[in-house]
């Protein structure tokens, strides 16, 4: 649970218990409230995440909202600038208010979790992984990316990738990318291109750029180019229905690479 002052970012066991959670492959929830709602971000789509009518289906497009734009959109409210302080988090540095806790903790860290350097880099990567599912990207989270010990996920906007690699991020550590967006153009798709050729770890690539109309075959073609430097995919998804600028050769161009 996420207060208005982030407190949590800076309480020695709530930080420990986060580590724990996610090295067993627990989803964390993370859970705020603001202006008297609950917010709550989730990895996959919440039962309440049901299809809904979609208010303005182009052409060839299925007629409702799938749970997962119902999910991004009910995410969307999450007050974002919460999380700023997870992509700095020191676990060394946070309160404790009994001793004894302090030095349990401690030893577990060292003894069991791999030292302090890699905690604080999974708590890093995990505040700014959760600030980029809200579109949310600054200097200190592509930084926690960058300096990260194990492999993570990303999953978002493309429009935020695009974003974040102005910034300088690298994908050395990426394990799987799950991007959708409507507005997408071609250079972001070729950024994300030009990102894919570092990522020797990723393995899952999920993109829904469903009815992006500025998407053609410059994009497409990069990002064929793109997914055959990726040596270590195991499952591609890919979504450009409705895209009518794509033709024959940027189809085969993705062939290609796979």
């Amino acid at each position: 649970v996420i207060d208005a002052a982030s407190e949590v970012t800076r309480r020695m066991w709530c930080m420990l218990e986060s580590v724990v959670a996610t090295r067993h492959g627990k989803e964390l929830l993370l859970v705020t409230a603001d202006g008297g709602a609950g917010h709550v971000l989730t990895s996959d789509p919440a039962p309440a995440d049901t299809p809904l009518p979609c208010p303005s289906p182009c052409d060839y497009a299925m007629e409702f909202v799938m749970p997962e734009q119902v999910q991004r959109n009910r995410q969307a409210l999450f007050p974002a600038e919460r999380l700023n302080a997870a992509a700095t988090t020191n676990l060394e540095s946070a309160s404790v208010s009994n001793r004894n806790d302090a030095k349990m903790i401690i030893e577990v860290v060292h003894k069991e979790l791999g030292g302090f350097e890699r905690v604080n880099s999974d708590l890093r990567v995990l505040g700014a992984a959760a600030m980029f599912k809200l579109g949310k990207v600054t200097p200190d989270s592509v930084l926690a990316f960058n300096e990260a010990a194990e492999p993570f996920a990303l999953t978002g906007d493309g429009c935020t990738f695009q974003k974040a690699k102005s910034m300088g991020l690298e994908l050395r550590q990426c394990s799987g990318v799950t991007f959708s967006c409507k507005k997408i153009e071609d250079a972001g798709v070729q950024v994300l291109a030009q990102g894919l050729v570092q990522a020797s770890k990723l393995s899952i690539v999920v993109l829904d750029f469903s009815c992006c109309t500025q998407v053609g075959d410059a994009g497409v073609e990069a990002l064929g180019s793109g997914l055959g430097h990726a040596p270590s995919l195991s499952s591609v998804v890919l979504d450009f229905s409705c895209c009518e600028r794509i033709g024959d050769a940027a189809v085969q161009a993705v062939g290609q690479g796979l």
